[in-house]
């Protein structure tokens, strides 16, 4: 795996409570800065799920990547 880079952000669209990307072979997990620390950890250890699960690479439709990993976080 190469870095993670987390950072906490004032606003993502659509209620979105975390999202990750990747940025030249980088994972960056954004994480919505008005939510409580406990919340905050649930959102990193779904992100996280995704980037140990390599849904980067799966070639599944996202809303059943999302479905998966709800189920397991």
């Amino acid at each position: 795996m190469d870095k993670v880079i987390v950072q906490r952000v004032s606003c993502l669209p659509g209620g979105i409570k975390g999202l990750t990307f990747t940025d030249e072979g980088d994972y960056i997990i954004l994480i919505r800065d008005d939510l409580s620390r406990e919340d905050a950890i649930r959102v990193y250890l779904h992100e996280m799920s995704h980037i140990q699960n390599y849904d980067f690479e799966s070639s599944e439709e996202a809303g059943q990547i999302e479905a998966r990993a709800h189920r397991n976080t």
